[in-house]
């Protein structure tokens, strides 16, 4: 009986941490909306400004320039920024684990009709290129990516020089599939869990106890 409740409480224990952690998106301001950018204008910011959360080069993001509307929120970013440092690259390093699968989603559009605006995305054992050439008409992406280490980097790269094109919104890494924990490490966790349950129990047979007498 107390195995079984055991299992029963490690295993729904596991899928409720699990389903927690595979909706929180592993990106930091992927939809570009934490710094603030004026209504139809545009700022480009260098790596390390507070809130980008990007590193690489430079970011430009737009809030509704030329009255093209972002993806998700109200702000998106193009890939190639301002000034000219010729081929663009930004990137983010998140936490992962060695072996696990995850969901990565984005937007994409071309700036300009015809171009063949081309960039090439990475993130763990995943690499793609990708081309748009039709201006400002998002584009969804989605796929799955495994983690080579207990961190990963999402880099975007543009393939087209100059600083018009590429423009991404809307990025989201998420938790799939974690590979299954080794049998030294849910041991702990089994006794933790037991140690809590006994502990409720006792705590409960105590106060049921002093309502009896």
């Amino acid at each position: 009986m107390v195995r079984s409740t055991l299992l029963r409480i490690t295993v729904t224990f596991l899928l409720a941490l699990f389903s927690i952690t595979s909706q929180a998106n592993l990106i930091t301001n992927g939809s570009f909306e934490d710094i603030d950018v004026p209504n139809n204008s545009w700022r480009f910011y260098s790596q390390g400004t507070p809130n980008l959360a990007w590193q690489g080069s430079n970011v430009e993001i737009w809030d509704s320039l030329f009255g093209f509307e972002a993806s998700e929120g109200e702000q998106y970013a193009e890939l190639n920024a301002h000034p000219n440092q010729g081929i663009f690259s930004i990137n983010q390093t998140f936490n992962t684990i060695t072996g696990g699968i995850y969901n990565l989603s984005f937007d994409y559009s071309a700036r300009r009709n015809n171009r063949n605006e081309q960039f090439e995305v990475s993130a763990g054992d995943f690499t793609q290129i990708l081309s748009s050439n039709v201006r400002f008409n998002w584009n969804d992406f989605a796929t799955e990516f495994t983690a080579l280490n207990n961190s990963t980097t999402l880099t975007f790269t543009s393939l087209n020089r100059g600083t018009l094109g590429n423009l991404l919104d809307n990025v989201v890494v998420t938790t799939s599939r974690l590979p299954i924990p080794e049998p030294d490490l849910i041991f702990p966790l089994i006794l933790l869990i037991a140690f809590a349950l006994f502990r409720y129990q006792y705590h409960r047979a105590r106060k049921s106890h002093r309502f009896n007498r």
